[in-house]
């Protein structure tokens, strides 16, 4: 069995009231896991950090 290196649960972000990126996310990161997380937006700076 993979050593669990990052344990997480129930994750939610928000950039606004309406607007929901992750939902109740659990998971387990294991000793040689390859994660990428692609959303919406990318790279590029979320408008409402511009004000």
């Amino acid at each position: 069995m993979d050593k669990v290196l990052l344990h997480i649960e129930h994750l939610t972000k928000r950039y606004d009231k309406e607007t929901v990126a992750l939902r109740d996310v659990s998971i387990d990161f294991k000793e040689g896991d390859f994660v990428v997380v692609i959303g919406f937006g990318g790279g590029e700076i979320h408008p409402d950090t511009l004000y």
